[in-house]
């Protein structure tokens, strides 16, 4: 190191003619050997830090792009599990990956036919109670245990008690 600056020094000995005894010194600066390497150095680890930043940029990116869908379908399929059946949400979901559109469509099309499959049980139920309700005969339903589950108007007719005070009665109690 001479006045702050450091120098390399190369030396080689002279081979022939035999014994002649010379030898070559070298001394170069330190700054004409490296040149411009540091600055590279300091340029590639920039490219490289901003290159790592945009691809983290990207990727965390597509990841939404990829996992946002899929969680709004479970939100959606959360709501209908606690009986809001409604699908109108599926509509909005911006998604642009087939598996998720495929997903989406075969929940819609589930969806519709359970709301059907409620519609049409919904009917049937209130059919069967017409039904029981309005029927001349007494009727009711009884538990393993034989208490009354169910009475129709007939038979609180007959008993002379209501509804209320007959269910959750043994039968054996009323004959």
């Amino acid at each position: 190191s001479i006045d702050r600056q450091n120098y390399f020094v190369s030396m080689s000995q002279i081979m022939q003619p035999k014994n002649l005894g010379w030898r070559i010194i070298s001394v170069i600066p330190e700054s004409d050997l490296m040149g411009d390497v540091v600055k590279r150095q300091y340029m590639i680890l920039i490219i490289t830090l901003v290159g790592a930043l945009l691809f983290t940029y990207l990727v965390y990116h597509m990841l939404n792009k990829i996992i946002h869908p899929i969680l709004d379908v479970a939100k959606v399929v959360k709501d209908f599990e606690v009986g809001d059946i409604s699908t109108d949400q599926l509509g909005k979901i911006d998604n642009f990956i087939l598996e998720t559109e495929l997903f989406i469509h075969s929940f819609e099309i589930m969806a519709t036919r359970l709301n059907d499959s409620f519609s049409q049980l919904s009917l049937s139920e209130e059919k069967y109670r017409s039904l029981i309700e309005n029927s001349d005969e007494m009727i009711i339903t009884l538990s393993f245990e034989g208490l009354l589950l169910s009475v129709n108007s007939k038979f609180e007719e007959n008993i002379g008690k209501s509804r209320d005070i007959l269910i959750g009665t043994s039968v054996l109690n009323l004959i």
